[in-house]
């Protein structure tokens, strides 16, 4: 599953709730006559204590961008959802965090997804606009007024000149929230092959613009 970007911070306090959530899930002791979990799901507590420590560290920005979103007061649901999606993709075997960032931009992703199926089972899709799902985090003491940020800023202005607001809705969902086309129709609760269209159609309104502004220059 792709990873968001690394490209903006959040901004919000400290979590209203005690940090004591992201304590690793326990797993209960098989009833006598039961079949035992699989080998690769019993975790060492060597690994237990490793994992606890991470989900910890990822539980205040967790909090962040699910109140960034408005999600407040779904807090608990879909923050000990995010930890439960993380915690089964981190015990997989040969698992590893591919941006380095100790696990803040696959927790950002797995945040996104999580408020999305909340939204799913809830059957409120479509009430979330685009621009208020959680961005994705910077590095560790990084200013969020960074370049970067500027840049998602500019982008998302060039894209609203330029789109029509269902072609920017799906760009924006596919390139700047990192969502695969099928998260996108669900998302959307809309077919895939629409979501292809419409992506296609707005690759060629930005080429297009793209064009004109370089003869401009």
């Amino acid at each position: 599953m792709a990873q968001g970007p690394v490209a903006r911070g959040v901004e919000g306090g400290e979590p209203s709730l005690p940090i004591a959530h992201a304590a690793v899930p326990k797993t209960r002791e098989p009833e006598r006559g039961t079949i035992p979990p699989p080998r690769a799901t019993v975790v060492s507590e060597e690994v237990r204590a490793q994992l606890d420590a991470e989900l910890r560290a990822l539980s205040s920005p967790i909090r962040q961008w699910i109140a960034q979103a408005g999600f407040g007061p779904h807090m608990d649901e879909i923050h000990s959802a995010t930890l439960v999606r993380i915690f089964k993709a981190r015990i997989k075997p040969g698992f590893i965090y591919s941006q380095g960032d100790e696990g803040r931009a696959f927790a950002w992703h797995a945040t996104r997804l999580e408020i999305l199926e909340f939204l799913r089972r809830k059957g409120k899709a479509r009430e979330i606009p685009v621009d208020e799902l959680p961005e994705p985090p910077v590095g560790r003491g990084d200013d969020p007024d960074t370049e970067a940020v500027l840049l998602r800023r500019s982008i998302r202005a060039f894209l609203a000149k330029y789109l029509p607001d269902k072609e920017r809705e799906v760009y924006e969902l596919r390139y700047l929230h990192d969502l695969k086309v099928g998260e996108i129709a669900a998302h959307l609760q809309i077919d895939r092959k629409t979501v292809s269209t419409r992506l296609r159609k707005a690759q060629e309104l930005v080429d297009a613009a793209r064009g004109e502004l370089d003869l401009e220059g």
